[in-house]
């Protein structure tokens, strides 16, 4: 059986970058996956620039 859902999330493509590119969205992740975020940069706006991190487990 195939289940099929769409989510409308109310925020523009740039507000969405900007959140998986800041700290703090980095040390939640480094923290579910058991890692401490040792290091955090974003070149650039978060929606040109990638983010760089670095965590140790």
């Amino acid at each position: 059986m195939a289940i099929e859902a769409e989510k409308i999330i109310p925020h523009s493509a740039s507000e969405i970058v900007g959140a998986y590119a800041s700290r703090g969205f980095q040390e939640h992740l480094s923290k579910k996956f058991g890692s401490e975020l040792t290091s955090f940069d974003v070149q650039g706006s978060p929606s040109q620039g990638s983010p760089s991190s670095r965590s140790r487990r």
